[in-house]
């Protein structure tokens, strides 16, 4: 597992890891902690270097209805 610093333009910041490989136990403690994940790579917001805080936004997807908006691609 490799912990990167990166910041983008805009002053989003976080911390990442790639893992390829991630025990159910070591995921759950990783969200606890407030990270992330996107595929393989988990990644931490670093809002202490960042202009704006992160939301969590939790969605139902069994009772979710996209809009003719959202459906279209």
């Amino acid at each position: 597992m490799w912990i990167l610093r990166h910041k983008k333009e805009g002053g989003r910041a976080s911390y990442g890891a790639v893992t390829p490989v991630l025990t159910c136990p070591d995921y759950q403690d990783m969200i606890d902690r407030g990270w992330r994940r996107s595929g393989d790579y988990c990644y931490q917001p670093a809002n202490d270097l960042a202009c704006c805080p992160n939301y969590t936004i939790r969605l139902d997807t069994q009772k979710f209805q996209p809009s003719a908006s959202q459906n279209s691609r």
